[in-house]
Order: structure tokens, then C-alpha cells, then sequence
């Protein structure tokens, strides 16, 4: 056999291999990150959004048998934001595959601190937007909570944590 038909062959086989490659190569990855359960749900495997829509997620809250203070508390802080929980709360719980508290919750390196806590309020109904820069207050009855999320122009971006008896007042987000 002359050399072109060795290079021939040898190009016909390398492009064959390639393409047979990257389709087992592609099969195998979008079978590792777009796995589906038996209901249909995407499962989170560190490439897909976490799927708080979910049975699997949820959260609650935690009182104290006795309270006489109502003010808030620092709960945690993370960058510039700090999250404040109502005196009458003594714990917010989450569950995602484990129970933990937010602090954990919120400190997982999977997801941001927005991400955390938009998987949050999603479970939540949006009671108002305030006209401050968009600020928005969101109150869930059957788990007993008030979620204030502040976002106002003057880029005060904390949170506030209250049972559902909870209201906005003048001053919780500064302006």
C-alpha cells in the first residue's frame, strides 16, 4: 500500500474515533447532569439549579415557649448583608435533603446567598413591593412567617425574619 492511502485510512479512522468519542462523551455528560428521577424531576447533581419546587424542601420556624422580647437580633452576617431574626423566633430551620439551620444553610458553597434565599421566599406568597428601591415583604400563615427583604436605594439589602403576625415598619429597611 502507498503512503496517501496509509494517510487516507489514517484520517478516515482518527475522524471516526473523534466522532464516536464525543458521542459517548456527550451521552455520558448529559447523562450526569440531566438525570431524571422516576417523577420527572431533574436531580441536582452540582450542574443544575436546585429544584426547590419540590417535596424535599421546606423550612420552619421555632419559638421560644416564652418571649418578652420582640425586638430583632443579628442572626448571621455574609458580605455586606446581615439577616435579623424577631425576638420571638429562636430558630429557622431548613431542609434540604438534611435539616439545618439558615446560618448552614445559606454558608453552602453550592448556591448564593440570593439563591438560598429566593428558594425561600418562593415557598412564600409576595405581599407587597415597596416603592423604596424594591423591598418586598413575603408572609406564608401555615408556616407561621414574614420574610422582609430589603433592597432599597441606598442598597440596604438585609432581611428580616418574623413570625406572620409581623408587619413593615419605617426604618427596618434604611433608605
Amino acid at each position: 500500500m502507498d503512503n496517501k492511502k496509509k494517510i487516507v485510512i489514517g484520517v478516515v479512522i482518527l475522524i471516526l474515533l473523534v466522532t464516536i468519542g464525543g458521542v459517548i462523551y456527550y451521552t455520558i455528560y448529559k447523562d450526569v447532569t440531566d438525570r431524571e428521577n422516576f417523577d420527572g424531576k431533574k436531580e441536582n447533581l452540582g450542574n443544575t439549579p436546585v429544584d426547590t419546587t419540590s417535596n424535599n424542601f421546606d423550612f420552619y420556624i421555632e419559638k421560644p415557649e416564652i418571649h418578652n422580647d420582640i425586638r430583632f437580633n443579628d442572626y448571621f452576617t455574609f458580605s455586606d448583608r446581615k439577616i435579623y431574626l424577631a425576638g420571638n423566633i429562636e430558630q429557622f430551620y431548613v431542609i434540604d435533603g438534611k435539616t439545618m439551620i439558615l446560618k448552614e444553610y445559606i454558608s453552602n458553597a453550592n448556591r448564593t446567598m440570593n439563591d438560598s434565599i429566593k428558594s425561600i421566599t418562593d415557598k412564600l406568597e409576595l405581599k407587597d413591593t415597596l416603592k423604596d428601591g424594591g423591598t418586598k415583604i413575603y408572609k406564608s400563615k401555615d408556616k407561621d412567617i414574614t420574610m422582609i427583604v430589603c433592597n432599597t436605594i441606598k442598597n440596604d439589602k438585609n432581611i428580616f425574619i418574623g413570625d406572620y403576625s409581623m408587619e413593615y415598619t419605617e426604618g427596618d429597611c434604611k433608605n
